[in-house]
């Protein structure tokens, strides 16, 4: 398997939403997901490309105390796509954002997730789960209010 790159990229710069915006919005299209508009998403975005294809992407969003939050995870549904490389882009995304997160000077990273092949990934990489009763978060319901 050839090397994953990582681009760190800022959402809000116009040169860099032209670039990635567009990538990330088709995929929540092709997921039947509602996009999230650019101006939710952090300044700190990840993206995982291999063979000169994007593969999958998150943020990092950064709070006033020592826990940061990573969110909004996406990839591409590309069936051409290996399955083996999606799971790997994913894991070395979230690698790659707690990296990130522990060089600003954050000592924890909070998510909330619902697919059940990213909790077992989270697990893999000894993210510790809310609850014991075998379910964790995946039934959980996110709540968004604009105000």
């Amino acid at each position: 398997m050839s090397q994953l790159e990582f681009e760190v990229f800022n959402i809000h710069k116009p040169d860099q939403r032209d670039k990635y915006y567009p990538i990330v919005e088709k995929w929540w299209k092709d997921w039947k997901w509602p996009p999230i508009g650019y101006e939710f998403l952090s300044t700190v975005g990840v993206i995982v490309k291999h063979n000169d294809k994007y593969v999958c992407a998150g943020w990092l969003y950064q709070t006033d105390s020592l826990m940061c939050v990573s969110d909004f995870f996406i990839s591409s549904k590309d069936r051409g796509l290996d399955k083996i490389i999606r799971k790997e882009a994913i894991k070395e995304l979230l690698l790659k954002i707690e990296a990130i997160a522990k060089n600003m000077g954050f000592r924890s990273v909070y998510t909330s997730v619902k697919n059940p092949n990213l909790i077992k990934t989270m697990l893999e990489l000894d993210y510790g789960k809310d609850s014991t009763d075998g379910k964790g978060d995946q039934d959980m319901t996110v709540f968004i209010k604009k105000i």
